[in-house]
């Protein structure tokens, strides 16, 4: 089987929202629908062959949703005009095997749709939080920040004050981390990120705080580390499952 792509494109590089006017108006754009004034019956042709030809669609969840609601929708076809028994575009998406590649589509309506990596990607998100979190995060955070962080501290401040200080320091540490988690989330809008990010450094800070306290109640690293362990493992989980919804 052979992988062709189609990309319409205008000379000044223009691909958004080709389709409709509504079809992708992300980032302000106002010009949807453009491709429809400059579409003739030789191009015309050509795409119907292109889609005549192929045995499956491989899409992006965007472009595939785009599709779903359009050519995949009996009532847009009908609404627009397009029978499935004349037109070999529509006729194609309908019968043939399509692929999405997305993790975060988790129920496609548009029959024939298969997701490969759906499965892949909780197995992979599974074993890092509870396998490979232990080695990358919890035990050396736990020797920096429980273990020599604290200890700093607490010899210029009382146990209360090197812990709010620590938590605050590992609250920073993370910034960078949490930024680059929610770009890769469904969030798009303030009130999203917003309230995400607060909630995030929120419970930042209060691990960091219960982890101090297990320190200096125990004496030793291994309450503070196992609790850490928890703590990363339910986070990503539940940040997984919530935006991948």
């Amino acid at each position: 089987m052979k992988l062709t792509t189609i990309t319409m494109v205008t000379v000044d590089g223009v691909m958004q929202g080709l389709g409709g006017a509504d079809e992708d108006r992300s980032g302000g754009f106002e010009r949807g629908g453009w491709v429809a004034s400059l579409f003739d019956n030789e191009a015309t042709a050509s795409l119907n062959q292109v889609y005549q030809r192929a045995d499956a669609f491989l899409f992006g969840r965007r472009t595939y949703e785009i599709f779903a609601r359009s050519w995949g929708s009996a009532e847009w076809r009908a609404r627009v005009g397009i029978d499935l028994g004349s037109s070999p575009i529509a006729a194609a998406l309908n019968t043939q095997p399509k692929y999405v590649a997305s993790t975060t589509l988790t129920e496609p309506q548009w029959a024939n749709t298969t997701v490969p990596l759906r499965g892949a990607s909780i197995s992979a998100v599974l074993t890092h939080a509870l396998v490979g979190l232990p080695l990358q995060t919890a035990i050396p955070e736990e020797l920096a920040f429980r273990g020599s962080v604290l200890g700093l501290l607490m010899r210029k401040l009382t146990p209360l004050r090197a812990t709010l200080v620590t938590s605050a320091i590992f609250v920073a540490w993370h910034v960078v981390v949490q930024v680059q988690t929610l770009a890769v989330t469904n969030f798009t809008s303030p009130w999203q990120i917003v309230p995400a990010m607060g909630l995030a450094f929120a419970g930042l800070f209060a691990g960091g705080v219960i982890f101090a306290l297990l320190r200096l109640r125990t004496r030793n690293l291994a309450g503070a580390v196992v609790a850490h362990w928890l703590f990363d493992a339910g986070l990503i989980t539940g940040l997984f499952f919530l935006t991948h919804s």
